[in-house]
């Protein structure tokens, strides 16, 4: 994996992965948006994958914001939503304008700016320079 890692090349093979897809609860099945795509990948992959994780945990666990919770541990949507109602009821409280943003991220994963990532990760020496 180290080996791996330090070249910057995952093999070939590793990259292919069989798609499942699942309709989402309550959805009708017409809709292709309606269905959950789940790729099976390769076990090694995903032993790849594991070992990546513990690499840069340490690095953005201190470095993100703590009212963070998508794809952080211990974390739900339901402490944001407390936090977010207990906001509103001191404004009204304090007589204070409460104000919100709310974006719509569904499609986050598709628009990423790679080049911008894969520099930040170069940055936090997160993968190696020489290969990206």
């Amino acid at each position: 994996m180290t080996n791996i890692l330090d070249k910057g090349a995952c093999p070939q093979i590793w990259k292919h992965a069989s798609v499942v897809a699942i309709l989402k609860p309550g959805k009708p099945a017409n809709e292709a948006s309606n269905y959950r795509h789940i790729p099976l990948l390769c076990c090694l992959c995903k032993l790849l994958e594991r070992f990546i994780l513990t690499r840069i945990t340490p690095y953005v666990d201190p470095n993100t914001q703590v009212q963070q919770a998508g794809f952080r541990p211990q974390r739900r949507t339901t402490e944001q939503v407390l936090t977010f109602t207990s906001d509103i009821e001191a404004g009204f409280e304090n007589k204070l304008k409460t104000e919100a943003v709310l974006i719509d991220l569904s499609s986050a994963y598709d628009t990423v700016y790679t080049g911008g990532l894969i520099l930040k990760l170069k940055l936090a020496k997160l993968i190696p320079r020489k290969k990206f």
